[in-house]
């Protein structure tokens, strides 16, 4: 089969789906879905992509569109019962050269070696703050010893390099970059530290938490010297440091906001019930299930994602308001 790489009309090539397989999740994060929000009404398990129609959707794209990378993410992918299965299925595609899975972590002590033998590669971990009563403040749920002990249990199953997730929040959790990065350098970690993007619910107190990453930067004080490296892996400003008590290692920072990465974006994303969002701020979503039901359309399911990708902009519009739960990130 000739390869057909997907471009948008800004002459961006697509090589990575981000793939949600469940809306679902067991906390409520302050940046995702705070207290008081409404939820969307729960799938039904019939809206749902199923097991072989994700096998059919990742192997159609990464065999006719050369795409070379999925990350499954959700909601919490690992609520999703067949999501051991759902990875076997995604690793065995011919061709996929990178797998990863975005996880809260509540899960993974439980799971992260039936993942990593069905062929899982690395692991996301969200972690914001090492405190257990501010972990419960920006989650909802008692969790912190969970999430460490997934983290361990990662690490013995040889998911690595394992990557912390930390969204900076100006008063919640800012004060705890230093600490952030001293135990995730101690442990081998690559901490990322991300900015706040006004998305869903939050958007309104955008203003109020952001932190920009150049003030993340000079509030390291932990840090002797920071040097630039020179190959960027995906959307990551990657630093090796050196810090004041002699430990070495590597940070990351995501900058959406003050440094946006929309002209080298590379990515689209699918949500658990089949919708393609060409871009992660814009409520444009194009529905691939009539592709896929009753019977697979690789002819329709081109058409559909061509439609998607022409309503990909050259740069995004500054806010979005489809919650991070549903779009998985």
């Amino acid at each position: 089969m000739k390869v057909m790489v997907l471009e948008d009309r800004w002459g961006r090539q697509i090589r990575y789906l981000r793939l949600s397989v469940t809306s679902r999740c067991g906390m409520r994060c302050l940046y995702c879905r705070p207290p008081g929000t409404i939820l969307p009404q729960a799938s039904h398990a019939d809206t749902l992509l199923t097991l072989g129609e994700i096998r059919q959707l990742v192997g159609h794209l990464v065999a006719r569109h050369g795409v070379e990378k999925v990350r499954i993410t959700g909601g919490e992918p690992t609520l999703r019962a067949d999501i051991v299965e759902i990875v076997r299925e995604v690793a065995s595609v011919p061709g996929l050269a990178d797998l990863g899975l975005t996880t809260n972590g509540l899960r993974l002590e439980a799971l992260a070696e039936s993942l990593a033998a069905a062929g899982l590669r690395r692991i996301n971990v969200s972690l914001d703050t090492l405190d257990p009563g501010r972990f419960r403040q920006i989650t909802g749920v008692d969790g912190l010893d969970e999430v460490l002990r997934g983290l361990e249990a990662a690490r013995r199953a040889g998911l690595l390099p394992i990557r912390v997730n930390c969204v900076v929040m100006r008063g919640i959790n800012d004060d705890e970059l230093d600490e952030l990065l001293q135990w995730g350098l101690a442990n081998g970690w690559e901490v990322r530290f991300i900015e706040l993007m006004p998305i869903g619910p939050l958007s309104a107190r955008w203003n109020e938490l952001f932190v920009p990453v150049q003030e993340m930067i000079s509030r390291l004080t932990s840090v002797r010297e920071f040097h630039a490296v020179s190959e960027r892996k995906g959307v990551a400003r990657l630093y090796e440091v050196i810090l004041q008590d002699g430990h070495t290692g590597r940070v990351g920072f995501i900058t959406p906001m003050s440094e946006h990465f929309c002209g080298q974006c590379d990515r689209i994303r699918i949500t658990a019930e089949g919708r393609l969002h060409a871009c992660l701020m814009t409520d444009q979503p194009v529905d691939l299930l009539p592709a896929l039901r009753p019977r697979f359309d690789s002819a329709r399911l081109d058409l559909l994602i061509e439609q998607a990708l022409r309503r990909k902009q050259p740069v995004h519009p500054g806010y979005g308001m489809t919650m991070m739960t549903v779009l998985g990130g």
